[in-house]
């Protein structure tokens, strides 16, 4: 295999790439609907029906939540 060649992902790095983006539907969903000021990790995470510090575990902060956002649309 090439220096170059990337390794297929495994079936956890899969899961959180879903993950993430499950997150980031439910986060621009609320955005949509509440503005910035609706959107709170708690938001998100009470309407995926994960626990807040889940979400901590993807993301750090709402700000860094709001930049992955912004990264997935531009």
């Amino acid at each position: 295999m090439s220096a170059n060649a990337k390794k297929p992902l495994g079936r956890v790095a899969l899961k959180r790439i879903k993950t993430k983006e499950e997150i980031l539907a439910a986060a621009l969903d609320i955005l949509s609907e509440q503005g910035v000021e609706g959107l709170t990790l708690a938001a998100v995470a009470e309407q995926l029906g994960f626990t807040k510090p889940a979400l901590y575990h993807y993301f750090r902060s709402k700000e860094a939540l709001i930049r992955s956002l912004v990264l997935e649309l531009v």
